[in-house]
């Protein structure tokens, strides 16, 4: 923690501190930031002045003050470039430049022009640092900030010119408190779209912390490092106090930031915006301070402003309700295949509104201490933006980290109805920790095996096809693809298999105990590998499409020739995650031929990319959308 105020380490901070600090709303103080930087800067002008000042000679000619000035700005970039000069760190250090040379030179600047001169140094220095979140975070909370000021200044200084000193003092320590809440809720309000976008939650207890923790940090316990390393040459002594009074702040205040993150509502889950959204969120922050009574502006602008904040709302009122009418429950079975890398998850929606997450993709620390989670970054994003707020059924076809990774992330961020695992697995560790988290939150965990009965919802069923009985009650090994869980979700007209990682030896046992494994969509098994996908298998399933969920280049060679072939051998119209994105397969409540289609996706991005219309009675040959997969791709159905 102490590496990570001083310098921007956070790479050695527990995932679950760092998690903590993100749902208070308080991650910021983890990175070096215009705070840091404003702390170093005008604690090096204080320093400097105070001691130059002693000179009768400095100090009558205003030397003092202008080498102060010079000294804290250099110091400030001295600190910036020692911390890897971050975007806010940056941003930071050109204003602070900016209004040091304004002073120097005895001219008036302002603050929006300080903030403007500096996104212009960034984008002139490095133009694809626009694209960065900490930059646009950074640029758009002070752009808030400054915004809000006008409206803020009057209801803020309100008797911090009282004439009783002690009254003045309680003023001037309710300016502060008020000062952090508002400057908070700007921050917030201006940066609620990126964070949407970017994170799909927001903190609601974040005013809360940030009275708390930005003091704790920010003001006391990075001083106290930064005067511990100015002491340390002279004095180990004074340099320990200090550095043990910075861990203590740093200790209460994340015993604030867990015991706050603890809350359920602590964080609200916000869907991605929409274009429209964007714009009306933007015109919104515009007009909200000079629309507010505190406001110096005239009664023109004041009700001009008010327009553009009714016309605001109601846009953003109509993008949410377009939104939620776009992903309505959809007619006839509805199957996504999401893009989550080297791993799995799919989403299958119900006519009636049931909603089945079949795994949650990828997640692992990496030897750096960063943390990659799918269910955080690919799955959650995407059921965000669909408007799900509810997941009827979480099954976890196996343990492998690359199916069952994201599941905490999704028991965590949504109302999950059960969790269905495959029989013989709960001695796994992955499969142990779901169920003690789901346990925790109240959410049941089933074991299911072949034998289960069907789950019926409306016109769809959910089938249970394997492991087999027998091995319910005893422990699988964690890495057991065989003994995957297998479901095939029908519906009229229309059937997709899931088979997780079932390799050749769990195909022929699956396939000897009899189930009905006939599928229109195949999900390939173990991501096209060679030890799955068999002649026979395919065979049995007959599918007219099927999906590989793999990661682009990932370190297996998945798909490997041999799964390709014989699915080509087949006639099988394939899509792959990692050239498609997403791949939506939809059924129309058609009389039949049933018309099955598969619409990719750009990764995370939802734009069409490719459209597919396959009709079961028709045997003409299409062409392939992408010419590379042209050797192996043989559509069934006609391509337009």
């Amino acid at each position: 923690m102490l590496e990570a105020l001083l310098l921007g380490e956070a790479g050695r901070i527990p995932p679950a501190v760092r998690e903590a600090y993100a749902r208070a709303g308080v991650a910021h103080v983890l990175a070096v930031s215009g705070l840091h930087v404003a702390i170093v800067t005008l604690g090096v002008v204080g320093l400097l002045g105070a001691a130059l000042k002693r000179s009768p000679r400095l100090a009558s000619g205003g030397t003092a003050r202008r080498a102060a000035l010079a000294g804290g700005t250099l110091a400030g970039w001295g600190y910036v470039l020692l911390t890897g000069g971050n975007d806010p760190g940056l941003r930071a250090a050109v204003m602070a430049t900016t209004l040091a040379a304004a002073a120097l030179s005895r001219r008036r600047v302002d603050a929006w022009s300080a903030l403007l001169l500096a996104g212009l140094g960034l984008v002139l220095f490095d133009p694809a640092r626009v694209f960065q979140l900490s930059s646009r975070l950074s640029f758009v909370s002070v752009a808030g900030l400054l915004w809000a000021w006008p409206a803020l200044r009057a209801p803020l200084l309100a008797g911090t010119d009282a004439p009783s000193r002690g009254r003045r003092a309680i003023a001037r320590a309710f300016f502060w408190a008020r000062a952090s809440l508002a400057a908070t809720i700007a921050a917030t309000l201006a940066t609620l779209p990126i964070q949407a976008a970017a994170f799909g939650q927001v903190s609601l207890v974040a005013p809360m912390a940030n009275l708390v923790v930005v003091p704790l940090l920010g003001s006391f316990a990075v001083p106290c490092l930064l005067l511990a390393g100015v002491a340390l040459p002279w004095s180990a002594l004074a340099a320990g106090l200090l550095v043990e009074a910075a861990a203590l702040a740093v200790r209460l205040s994340t015993a604030c930031a867990l015991r706050l993150a603890a809350f359920r509502w602590a964080v609200l889950s916000v869907p991605p915006p929409t274009a429209i959204e964007w714009i009306a969120w933007a015109a919104l922050a515009v007009a909200l301070p000079p629309s507010l009574p505190s406001h110096p502006a005239g009664p023109l602008v004041k009700r001009r402003a008010r327009i553009v904040l009714l016309l605001s709302v109601a846009a953003l009122v109509a993008g949410e309700i377009w939104c939620r009418a776009q992903w309505a429950p959809p007619p006839a079975l509805r199957v996504t295949f999401l893009d989550v890398g080297q791993g799995d998850s799919a989403i299958v929606e119900a006519p009636d509104g049931k909603r089945l997450l079949v795994d949650a993709g990828p997640a692992f620390t990496s030897p750096s201490g960063a943390r990659m989670d799918a269910g955080v970054t690919a799955v959650a994003p995407v059921l965000r933006a669909r408007r799900i707020r509810r997941i009827d059924v979480l099954a976890i076809s196996h343990s492998d980290f690359d199916h069952a990774g994201g599941a905490l992330a999704i028991l965590d961020r949504f109302e999950v109805g059960e969790v269905w695992i495959p029989a013989g697995s709960v001695g796994a560790p992955a499969m142990a920790s779901i169920r003690e988290h789901a346990s925790r939150l109240g959410v049941p965990t089933r074991e299911m095996a072949r034998g289960v009965p069907s789950r019926v919802w409306g016109s769809t069923r959910i089938e249970i096809l394997w492991p087999a009985p027998a091995a319910a009650g005893e422990d699988a090994s964690p890495s057991e693809n065989s003994g995957s869980l297998v479901l095939r979700v029908v519906s009229p007209g229309f059937s997709v298999l899931f088979p997780g990682d079932i390799e050749a030896a769990g195909e022929g046992k699956l396939l000897g105990s009899g189930a009905d494994v006939r599928a229109d969509v195949l999900k390939v098994p173990h991501h096209g590998s060679d030890t799955s996908t068999t002649a026979a298998f395919l065979s049995a399933v007959s599918p007219r499409a099927a999906i590989i969920s793999a990661g682009r280049w990932n370190r297996f060679g998945f798909p490997r020739k041999g799964p390709l072939a014989r699915l080509a051998e087949h006639g099988v119209r394939l899509y792959r995650t990692d050239w498609d994105g997403a791949v939506t397969a939809t059924v129309e409540a058609h009389p039949f031929p049933p018309v099955l289609r598969g619409t990719s996706h750009a990764p995370l991005r939802w734009r069409d990319s490719l459209k597919v219309e396959t009709q079961s009675d028709e045997k003409e040959q299409g062409v392939p959308a992408c010419p590379e997969k042209a050797a192996w791709v043989r559509p069934p159905g006609k391509l337009r």
